[in-house]
């Protein structure tokens, strides 16, 4: 999905929430099986990087007629999803409106933030915007920046470019995702890559992701830093990357549009005892879904750990779940459950006032993390309701 004018990521969409009892004692349904395999892929050593001493680079470019956070579904459905007119808006459903602010609350502090096309930075269409905080930091991401605020002083603390932040000025980085670990208190950033990109002007190209994963609790400070060598050909683009994590695992899902214009969306999990402590590791990587998934963001000892799936066009989300993630026998089933929904279909763009074009809206997918505790889990996607086509969410 190219459009300049996208409009993704949970913190923004107007979604329904999707609250689900993962019932890990609920017998898998005949459909339930184990994701292939669909090859090995690897970290390699990590690259310690100081960002009180890292060299600033400009970021690279967007390749001319690379097109980024592709649907899933066909082009042209797409579209025609997209320019489908919306119910008018005295139809669309509203949700309760919470009680006042209790005079007990107060604004710690406000900052302003980068933004799509700021003077002086390398903001692109789409913003791609993720955020994670911990009790001292808030560290926000863009296309293709990075920015981190101190809370204890409500200063800008670090802004730089993907380039400088990952010393990698030659590749076109892009698709930023953030979180906090909470129980090693570290900060990863994952961004996709490309070098050479697939384009208009270059059809082969080689894709690649890279982790970031801050060597203390503070974000300014330095960095291990990882190239993750995935198992693609030349000409398969990896797409739309997601970053969750459990107890013991980073788990990364992703699109990849594979060079004989197939699909496949695949899932990954790598040790955080490895991975903080600077080594590399081999690691199986997970195919075998038609629909982009997303990984969970696990905020307890619970497992397993679910992965999450709507497709396009539905009447159920559907359960993955991953067991001994971050060893070498982690494994993954397709699907453990399709939880039943009313049935929908991908929204059409969202209007804005005061300006002549709608916002992407996107295929109904999970467009970033869930959250996980114990045996729930909570997400929210954009949908056109089936049974009343004034209706989205």
């Amino acid at each position: 999905m190219a459009d300049n004018n996208r409009f993704r990521r949970w913190v923004y969409v107007a979604g329904g929430a999707a609250l689900l009892a993962a019932l890990t004692a609920l017998a898998p349904p005949a459909d339930a099986q184990d994701a292939p395999t669909v090859g090995q892929a690897n970290t390699g050593q990590a690259t310690p990087v100081d960002l009180a001493t890292a060299p600033v680079l400009p970021s690279v470019p967007v390749p001319a007629g690379l097109k980024i956070n592709r649907p899933t579904m066909p082009e042209a459905d797409y579209r025609a999803a997209q320019q489908r007119p919306p119910g008018p808006p005295s139809a669309l459903k509203t949700a309760p409106q919470p009680p006042g602010p209790s005079s007990a609350l107060s604004l710690y502090f406000q900052s302003p933030s980068i933004y799509q096309g700021q003077p002086g930075t390398s903001t692109s269409f789409p913003p791609d915007g993720d955020v994670a905080t911990s009790q001292h930091f808030t560290v926000q991401t863009v296309n293709f920046e990075i920015v981190m605020y101190n809370l204890d002083n409500g200063t800008l603390a670090q802004q730089m470019s993907f380039a400088t932040f990952f010393n990698d000025g030659a590749s076109f980085l892009f698709d930023p995702r953030i979180v906090y670990d909470p129980f090693w208190q570290r900060f990863i950033v994952l961004v996709d890559g490309c070098n050479p990109c697939n384009s208009v002007n270059n059809p082969i190209g080689v894709s690649f992701l890279k982790i970031a994963i801050s060597q203390t609790s503070d974000p300014t400070g330095s960095y291990f830093i990882y190239t993750v060598s995935l198992p693609e050909v030349v000409g398969d683009f990896a797409d739309f990357p997601q970053l969750g994590m459990d107890l013991n695992s980073l788990i990364v899902t992703y699109n990849d549009f594979l060079v004989n214009s197939s699909f496949d969306a695949r899932t990954f999990a790598i040790s955080k005892a490895y991975h903080y402590n600077g080594r590399g590791q081999s690691f199986p990587v997970f195919g075998g879904s038609g629909c982009t998934i997303a990984p969970p963001y696990v905020l307890d000892d619970h497992g397993p750990s679910y992965t999450l799936v709507a497709c396009p066009a539905d009447n159920g989300v559907y359960l993955g779940p991953m067991y001994n993630t971050g060893l070498s026998n982690v494994s993954l089933t397709h699907w453990q459950a399709k939880v039943p929904v009313a049935a929908y279909t991908s929204p059409p763009c969202a209007p804005q006032p005061g300006v002549s074009y709608c916002l992407d809206t996107g295929d109904a997918r999970f467009e970033n993390r869930s959250a996980q505790i114990g045996n729930r889990i909570w997400n929210v996607h954009s949908i056109t309701d089936v049974s009343d086509t004034t209706q989205c969410y």
